[in-house]
């Protein structure tokens, strides 16, 4: 019976974290603080920022940190080099498509 090629990463494709890794990495986005806050941004703020300043209107699914938090330990601002995770100046409503356009972004800016 034939069988399917096993995926092969390509050469240029960064490689991928393990799933642990990322549950550590996203554990602050799982803590009551965060939903809580997250929930009362999006009710007060249901438009997505991005489609808004392009004037679309979309309903935003996503609540973004405007400047990147300390993934590694939130909390820690390293002397106001990153922003306090639960600062709602720092936060903006987004759709998915924009969320994942910004993070695409950013992604690619730290390598």
């Amino acid at each position: 019976m034939p069988t399917s090629p096993s995926p092969r990463r390509r050469p240029w494709q960064p490689k991928r974290e393990a799933q642990q890794g990322r549950k550590e990495r996203t554990g602050f986005y799982h803590t009551p603080p965060w939903r809580s806050l997250r929930n009362s941004f999006i009710a007060a703020n249901p438009l997505c920022a991005e489609c808004n300043r392009n004037n679309r209107i979309t309903r935003g699914t996503m609540v973004d940190h405007i400047r990147p938090i300390n993934r590694a330990e939130p909390y820690n601002t390293h002397g106001g080099q990153y922003p306090h995770p639960l600062e709602r100046e720092n936060l903006q409503t987004l759709c998915e498509s924009c969320h994942a356009r910004k993070s695409a972004r950013e992604s690619h800016l730290k390598r």
